[in-house]
């Protein structure tokens, strides 16, 4: 793609506090319940059968040698609903790495941003047995390259627009208050010598970062579809048993 964004920038609009943005772990039973509530969801379910994730390698994602808590990963949420890059629409991020300083001033312009190589769709039950059970073949799951040419970079502005346009329930409420959603690199206590990210990205065998759409029905006002980080191995299988992830959902 890699061409000049159409639509004018998009404010991140009253960032939430520091406090609000810290991320945290989660058990595996909780990812499954919010990407079965999103392969279920009236409207997004046939949206997020196309594209329920997508992968990075790690150091695209954030840098294994970046270890500052401050910093974190920005994953912007795009919809490339009417576009030839891909056959359907598809949700995809696009991600880029920011310091909490600088969130309060940035805006999704003209800057280029990470894409995924890789988009996944899901052709299995929507139960938990199904969920589970795709989480830990992943490398056995169906995937397409996600942009023609191996493009690794785009501006998304018009993309990260496109989605602030779909993401209506049926009472017109949009599914999220913001248009992204952000992974800082915090420690989650104070036995933690190093941040979340920082773990995440440096677990041994990690070569890719996978993340899946999830819908969280409690955070009706808030963020209700969510982001769930899975850092994987070479042959796309997750890695489950350290660290899974999800983005906080900020009121």
């Amino acid at each position: 793609m890699n061409q000049p964004s159409k639509t004018s920038a998009i404010s991140l609009n009253q960032p939430p506090s520091t406090l609000e943005l810290m991320s945290g772990k989660i058990e595996l039973v909780i990812a499954q319940k919010d990407i079965e509530a999103i392969l279920n969801h009236e409207k997004l379910g046939s949206i997020i059968e196309l594209s329920i994730g997508g992968s990075m390698p790690k150091e695209d994602f954030f840098s294994s040698k970046l270890t500052d808590t401050n910093s974190g990963v920005m994953m912007w949420y795009c919809y490339n609903g009417e576009n030839s890059l891909t056959p359907e629409p598809r949700l995809f991020l696009a991600a880029e790495t920011m310091y909490l300083d600088e969130i309060n001033n940035k805006a999704l312009g003209n800057q280029k941003l990470t894409t995924p190589t890789a988009i996944f769709s899901y052709d299995g039950n929507k139960n938990s047995q199904g969920v589970n059970a795709y989480l830990r073949e992943a490398s056995l799951q169906p995937f397409m390259y996600a942009f023609p040419m191996g493009i690794k970079e785009m501006s998304a502005a018009d993309l990260n627009q496109s989605f602030a346009e779909m993401q209506k329930d049926a009472q017109g409420e949009n599914f999220n208050t913001r248009t992204w959603a952000y992974f800082q690199n915090n420690k989650e206590d104070e036995h933690d010598s190093e941040g979340l990210l920082t773990q995440l990205v440096n677990q041994e065998n990690a070569v890719y970062i996978h993340y899946y759409f999830g819908y969280d029905e409690t955070a009706f006002g808030k963020n209700r579809i969510r982001v769930i980080l899975i850092a994987a191995d070479k042959d796309h299988q997750n890695i489950m048993n350290v660290i899974v992830q999800r983005s906080t959902p900020p009121a």
